[in-house]
């Protein structure tokens, strides 16, 4: 499974990443244990844009 995959500037809903940011809020603290080590992010902004496939 890979961290975090990148397609056309879109976060998979399948990877890591995006699996910790389910539920937050603007504002809260996400921290990301990876295999290099622990990652932590804030959310400053939540957008949804549907893709056309």
């Amino acid at each position: 499974m890979n961290l975090i995959r990148l397609k056309n500037g879109f976060l998979l809903i399948n990877s890591l990443v995006a699996r910790e940011l389910l539920g937050k809020q603007i504002d809260d603290e996400v921290t990301v244990n990876t295999p290099n080590g622990i990652i932590t992010y804030w959310i400053l902004e939540i957008n949804y844009q549907g893709i056309e496939l």
